[in-house]
């Protein structure tokens, strides 16, 4: 397993429990912050780490990398949302970001992914 896939991994296995611990948390103080700043981190290595990452054919680019297209900007969306007090926006642009990263891990445990063959 090459090294990018590695911390691909490693960044998106300490995402998911985080996204569970803030989706049941109470929001908006110092640890949702603290963990906040984590999580888009981990979902900007995570996101950026998949154009390294070839298709399921071997082709560059697969439509999954669409997704990380907008893991991206929806990050860079809810980070200005929260500091201009848009919470609502801020509120959807990270469930959807969670909802793409569950179904990202989802389809990677498909039939013939890497993780699904381990």
């Amino acid at each position: 397993m090459s090294p990018i896939i590695l911390v691909h991994l490693a960044a998106a296995s300490f995402a998911l429990p985080i996204a569970a611990i803030m989706a049941f948390r109470p929001k908006g103080d110092r640890l949702h912050r603290k963990l906040g700043k984590v999580w888009v981190g981990l979902m900007t290595i995570v996101a950026t780490t998949s154009f390294w990452i070839t298709g399921i054919n071997g082709d560059r680019w697969s439509p999954i990398h669409i997704l990380s297209v907008i893991t991206l900007v929806s990050l860079v969306y809810a980070v200005v949302a929260v500091r201009k007090g848009k919470i609502d926006s801020h509120r959807y642009a990270m469930l959807g970001t969670c909802v793409g990263l569950i179904a990202a891990f989802l389809f990677a445990l498909a039939p013939g992914r890497l993780l699904g063959v381990l």
